[in-house]
């Protein structure tokens, strides 16, 4: 099968691409960091094994990236007409792979139309002719397949989905949660900080001070660096809001995560490695704090992906698992009742979506996070919004067998927020929380 080593040989490309196309804006030692960041991303690593589109179009952008800075940088006309073409081209397919790469031909197009305005009188033939060959570039590859949509289905984008049940306020905070998960390599701070008040009022605040430190600095960045600084930030907000806007307007089956959000984390490392380089003119501490923060983050996400591997021995709980929803999708009861108005939430939901075509999603793509299993269940009640909720736990993928079966107490602070326990074994941990009979917890009561 061609297609899993097309994924392999984009995993094994994807530092080259960093290196070569980020160099020219953080130099040397910034571009081998961000390379390095990169293919130690536990998404990146998990989802480069299989025959799967991510990496291959993170690894597309990045290239289409790298393109167009160099048609950007000053040099002959000829050779930066070369270079955005190319650039379109690669953005073309990487269109192609993922059609969340929208976000990348928008953020071009929008940079491009920032150039053209900015650049001085005698420049603007050149950043014309440039976007120009850029446009063109892209066109090639997306314009034949919009019209082939056109013609097959009556539509450019010819989506059959149902209207999402997921809240936007509720996709921006897992989208929050997986983005922070894939920046650090962290799928517990992730979770901290999408799914926390606290959490949330520190992310502003930081981002807040980025962004005040980036106006005060900015006339320290060279023309190029402050072209790329512009570029990626707009790729990675337009992106998330591609990603926020499609789960919020269709029902995917599936909760945001760092599946995601892999395709932006780079170009939110990338501002911020232009803006360390420049606020810091000692070369010696430059490197001293780069190290320190690659090591910290590369350890991070070195816990991350040992604890992947370890959720990857679970698979001598499948077989019994995948009998017990045999035995439920006979029965229609359960998971399998196939109601669509209830949601399911499992930490095997694919398996359940396969065997009884259940409407189920993951709890999360930290999991539980470190939280309780009460914890944990509020949080899939704010998630769910107005909809009935069954939970289906078995031992494995992020559950531990010595947690289950509950204990009484659990059992107490789970029934109080008006779950019903329908299997507590060693093997299931079945629960159901039905919004037209269920009670409020006592502090959303209290809150009115």
């Amino acid at each position: 099968m061609v297609a899993p080593w097309i994924s392999k040989i984009a995993l094994l490309v994807l530092p080259l691409a960093v290196f070569l196309s980020f160099r020219s804006v953080v130099g040397t030692y910034g571009a081998v960091s961000l390379a390095i960041l990169s293919v130690f991303s536990p998404s990146v690593i998990y989802f480069g094994q299989y025959a799967l589109t991510d990496v291959l179009s993170l690894t597309l952008v990045v290239t289409s990236f790298g393109f167009t800075l160099v048609a950007w940088s000053p040099g002959k006309v000829s050779h930066a007409l070369l270079f955005a073409f190319c650039g379109g081209l690669v953005a073309g397919f990487s269109y192609l792979t993922r059609n969340a790469n929208v976000a990348l031909l928008l953020a071009a197009f929008v940079s491009m139309g920032v150039l053209f305005f900015v650049s001085p009188t005698f420049e603007k033939s050149r950043t014309w002719k440039i976007s120009l060959s850029w446009v063109v570039g892209a066109s090639i590859v997306v314009l034949p397949w919009l019209a082939r949509n056109l013609m097959v289905f009556g539509k450019i984008q010819p989506y059959e989905m149902s209207p999402s049940t997921v809240s936007a306020w509720s996709n921006l905070r897992t989208f929050i949660g997986a983005q922070i998960s894939e920046v650090l390599g962290s799928s517990y701070l992730g979770t901290l900080v999408g799914w926390s008040i606290p959490g949330l009022v520190m992310l502003l605040i930081l981002t807040l001070a980025i962004v005040r430190l980036s106006f005060k600095h900015w006339s320290k960045l060279q023309n190029g660096e402050q072209r790329a600084f512009v570029f990626s930030l707009l790729y990675a907000l337009l992106g998330a809001a591609v990603v926020i806007v499609a789960r919020t307007r269709y029902e995917w089956g599936e909760q945001i995560s760092e599946r995601h959000t892999l395709q932006y984390a780079i170009f939110l490392l990338l501002p911020l490695t232009i803006l360390l380089r420049r606020l810091t003119s000692n070369k010696v501490m430059l490197i001293t704090l780069s190290s320190t923060i690659v090591l910290v983050l590369v350890t991070l996400r070195l816990v991350s992906v040992a604890d992947g591997v370890s959720k990857e021995n679970d698979a001598g709980f499948r077989t019994t698992i995948g009998k017990l929803i045999d035995k439920s999708n006979m029965e229609k009861s359960g998971p399998c009742a196939r109601d669509k108005k209830t949601l399911v939430v499992s930490n095997y939901a694919y398996l359940y979506r396969i065997l009884c075509d259940a409407n189920s999603l993951h709890p999360g793509g930290g999991g539980m996070g470190g939280q309780s299993i009460a914890e944990a269940a509020a949080l899939i009640q704010s998630r769910a919004g107005d909809r009935s909720v069954i939970v289906a736990l078995h031992p494995g993928r992020g559950i531990e067998s010595s947690n289950m079966p509950l204990r009484d107490h659990d059992v107490e602070a789970l029934t109080s927020q008006g779950w019903t326990i329908r299997d507590n074994s060693p093997l299931a941990l079945v629960m159901a929380y039905d919004r037209q009979v269920s009670p409020k917890p006592v502090s959303e009561i209290n809150s009115h």
